[in-house]
């Protein structure tokens, strides 16, 4: 077997990329296939991604791993010193050290850049990114739930005569809103409270 290589993403291996991340996430039902624009739009023309902090896996000519890290400049202005990471690897190329591979280089590169927290993105709790995530001593901390409609009416519910529910649309929000949204989201999930 020849030996993997890895290297900066550029324009020309959008394609390839694009089909190892949707191919990576075909076992999650809620992943959304996206298209080479919409994939240009979020990388090689955003400002926030830099092609420095991410990495194609190839052996030969033959992209088998994409993944990197993401520093968004807006949370560094508010003091928030994180960035973020993510994986993907084809399923018959994993396991073979590709993953580890690529968020070796990506923790490195935060690092470089003063970074010292990075959240680890994955989707669904795969067996193979649990793999990584403890290799490089993340720990699962926040999960998110999603409801698929499958062809059936949401049940309708009523609140309790005692609450109030109010719409805001976040980007519309008074800072005091946001303070109070925050620190909600911050008190349920924190590691003392068993919800």
């Amino acid at each position: 077997m020849s030996v993997i290589e890895y290297r900066h993403p550029t324009v020309e291996d959008l394609e390839a990329i694009l089909d190892i991340i949707n191919t990576s996430n075909r076992d999650n039902p809620l992943w959304e296939v996206h298209s080479p624009d919409e994939f240009r739009k979020n990388t090689f023309e955003d400002d926030e991604w830099d092609a420095e902090g991410h990495w194609v896996a190839v052996r030969g000519d033959k992209p088998l791993g994409y993944g990197g890290a993401k520093i968004i400049k807006g949370r560094q202005e508010m003091g928030q010193n994180d960035g973020w990471l993510g994986v993907w690897v084809l399923p018959e190329e994993r396991a073979r050290g590709i993953e580890n591979g690529i968020m070796e280089r990506s923790v490195d590169y935060l690092r470089d850049k003063g970074v010292d927290k990075a959240k680890y993105f994955d989707l669904k709790g795969t067996d193979w990114r649990d793999t990584v995530r403890h290799d490089f001593g993340f720990s699962a901390v926040h999960r998110e739930f999603f409801m698929v409609k499958r062809d059936r009416e949401l049940p309708s519910m009523t609140p309790p005569e005692d609450l109030e529910f109010r719409d805001f649309i976040l980007k519309d929000a008074k800072d005091k809103q946001l303070e109070d949204l925050v620190t909600l989201e911050n008190d349920a999930f924190s590691e003392d409270k068993n919800y």
